[in-house]
């Protein structure tokens, strides 16, 4: 209301019908002269936000504000009192459009408002798909970073134990005993790697590839299953840890959990080794 009447013009012998306990006041304009140049409320509220807007006029009131169908002064009500005398008061957008209007301007905004509150949730929403997709990126690269420098690390054990839990598989973790974990590491970790299973899998399918010829140099005269292992597509790069020969096999594009030139990898300090991660046998 206060914002309404801010700026108007009124003549000399009009009372000012404040609201009880106003505290507006009358400026002096000078007759043929234009007044001060100043904001007045109408303009103020103009270029205010939606939400501040919805809090002066309320959420219906807004929205026929906004569409034209009423305007700041229509808000504005004079009434009697025996104990205020002529007063102003903020008037309801049912008086001034009467009830089915104002209905339909309340059922209007309340639509309005859904969407506003749909569209937050899925914002919200995505912002923590953003923030568990960037932790899980964090916690795969610490762990990819230790791989290609060891797999008897501590991340790499970590990793293996993931791989080992998330995919229910029956191989035995090597050097399990030799490091601690917490639960929440390996629920992270487990985050992790179904990740970086399921980005790998996506990049695979564009590619056109479901299954890939691969070479594994074999280092121990005994060969045990692991629960993730190491291959590459490149003979020589297998030939380098091929003392006690190599294994070739096609391996289906589903046991790739990572790969070089594949989402989420980075070459250790021995560069290019053309290296994928391969999934542990379901049956041992």
């Amino acid at each position: 209301m206060c914002l309404a009447m801010d700026g108007s013009i009124h003549s000399l012998d009009e009372p000012l019908d404040d609201h009880p306990n106003g505290r507006c006041t009358m400026t002096p304009v000078l007759v043929d002269e234009e007044p001060p140049a100043r904001e007045t409320g109408e303009q103020w509220l103009e270029r205010q936000s939606q939400e501040v807007q919805e809090r002066v006029l309320g959420k219906a009131g807004a929205e026929a504000y906004r569409a034209g169908a009423v305007t700041l002064q229509d808000f504005v009500g004079r009434r009697r009192s025996e104990e205020w005398g002529t007063t102003r008061y903020a008037k309801s957008l049912r008086e001034i459009l009467g009830p089915e209007e104002a209905l339909k301007w309340r059922q209007e905004a309340w639509e309005k408002g859904a969407e506003a509150r749909k569209a937050r949730r899925e914002a919200r929403k995505a912002a923590r798909e953003a923030a568990a997709r960037e932790r899980d990126h964090q916690a795969w690269a610490k762990m990819q970073a230790s791989w290609v420098r060891g797999s008897s690390r501590k991340q790499s054990v970590l990793l293996k134990v993931a791989v080992k839990e998330e995919f229910g598989l029956p191989q035995e973790v090597w050097k399990r005993g030799k490091h601690k974990f917490t639960d929440e590491q390996i629920a992270q970790a487990r985050a992790a790697v179904r990740r970086m299973y399921e980005e790998t899998q996506e990049h695979l399918k564009q590619q056109g590839i479901s299954s890939l010829h691969l070479y594994r140099g074999i280092k121990s005269p005994v060969v045990t299953p692991g629960t993730v292992e190491a291959w590459t597509t490149d003979l020589d790069s297998a030939r380098k840890f091929g003392e006690y020969g190599i294994l070739e096999e096609d391996v289906p594009a589903s046991r790739i959990l990572a790969y070089s030139q594949g989402p989420g990898w980075v070459n250790g300090p021995n560069g290019e080794e053309f290296e994928h991660l391969v999934l542990g046998e379901t049956e041992p």
